[in-house]
């Protein structure tokens, strides 16, 4: 089988070079959540479905979940794999939002969104891309036919250029940030949607993914007080796990604590309607910090996550938003009182971590994203 499949790749390679491109033809191919029309892939393909006049766009998928929601929008979606490698080898553009290393030496135009803002190193940055050679030169091969990454800031476009070993690197903001800039009305609609409209105030626990199996980040007794305070203030708690989490368990007998891991499919919905947030080390607080509302970093495994995880391409102690959080005692606290986050000092640090991040607070990266690649088109 596995010789089945690397004949076939590397016909399609072949294939690559003498099947003729079609001039405009945008190809959009999510890779890093297969299973769920959402993040930057799902924000720039229903702006260009409406705006770019230059050419057509497609979407392409095995997944029967993701096809079904493009096709929800009228948007053309190929759902045969051997059918979406015909329309990939025909686009002048192949639109991605992961590294996908099967591409390797192909005649492929890519334009890289990638999927998050996040502080660990990636692509050739890795630890374990720098101790294999092998690995190290494919992907720098792959990486060599990018022909735009998208970026946040100039900080982020500094750590691309070095994780991709390219210059393609723009600062255009991410098009999945546009939607925090919608009409209040479209906030209220999404309450509606996931049937918290009744709630006065929104707490979202977003936790990142870990290797490990950690302790739990809560006790029996902590989960109780909670949804104890949480029904006296008329407050909902949501959890929203990592796609790949295995290992977080949320009880299920408390009124005012849900977990909408698998009914939220876009977390940039959840973040929307969110009054508080509390995660950890994920990127997704990046994002958050475009509303200004408070963040809690909830650190309860500090120690043994910095050991274990994945290098960090920035030292995080210094540009995370404080407060760390590392005991479920504090935490509660937090969430009972939001004095914390009005002082001067806490505002400064929030501020310069959102500049860090974002360049651009407009609702118009999508936009950016969609010019730059006309430009490349016009080359």
């Amino acid at each position: 089988m596995k010789l089945i499949v690397l004949f076939s790749l590397r016909l399609l390679r072949g294939l690559s070079y003498l099947i003729p491109k079609k001039s405009g033809m945008l190809v959009f191919q999510q890779r890093h959540n297969q299973n769920q029309f959402s993040g930057n892939i799902k924000a720039l393909v229903l702006y260009a479905h409406k705006n770019y006049k230059n050419g057509s766009i497609y979407v392409v998928s095995d997944s029967k979940t993701l096809y079904h929601e493009v096709a929800s929008y009228r948007i053309p979606v190929i759902g045969n794999k051997i059918l979406s490698y015909w329309y990939i080898l025909r686009a002048e553009f192949l639109v991605i939002d992961s590294t996908v290393t099967k591409y390797t030496g192909w005649n492929l135009k890519i334009i890289q969104l990638w999927h998050g803002t996040g502080f660990k190193n990636i692509g050739l940055l890795q630890d374990s891309i720098i101790k294999d050679r092998y690995k190290f030169l494919k992907f720098k091969k792959h990486y060599s036919q990018y022909k735009l990454v998208v970026a946040t800031s100039e900080d982020d476009q500094k750590r691309k250029q070095g994780s991709f070993g390219i210059s393609n690197v723009v600062v255009t903001g991410s098009p999945r940030n546009d939607v925090f800039f919608e009409e209040e009305s479209y906030f209220e609609t999404l309450k509606n949607k996931y049937e918290i409209a009744s709630f006065d105030k929104i707490i979202s626990y977003t936790p990142t993914f870990r290797d490990f199996k950690t302790s739990a980040p809560f006790t029996d007794s902590f989960w109780s007080r909670l949804n104890d305070h949480l029904v006296s203030t008329n407050f909902l708690f949501i959890i929203k796990k990592h796609p790949w989490d295995k290992y977080l368990e949320v009880p299920k007998e408390y009124s005012n604590i849900r977990d909408l891991s698998k009914v939220c499919v876009d977390v940039q919905e959840l973040l929307l309607i969110t009054d508080l947030l509390i995660s950890d080390y994920s990127g997704i607080i990046t994002d958050f910090a475009i509303t200004n509302r408070p963040i809690l970093l909830y650190v309860y495994d500090w120690d043994i996550y910095l050991k274990t995880c994945r290098s960090m391409y920035y030292n995080i102690e210094n540009i995370l938003p404080r407060p760390f959080v590392q005991h479920e005692e504090e935490l509660l606290e937090r969430i009972i009182g939001n004095d914390w986050f009005n002082t001067p000092q806490a505002q400064q640090n929030y501020k310069q971590f959102r500049n860090k991040f974002h360049k651009y607070l407009d609702g118009n990266s999508s936009e950016r994203v969609m010019n730059e690649i006309v430009r490349i088109q016009n080359q």
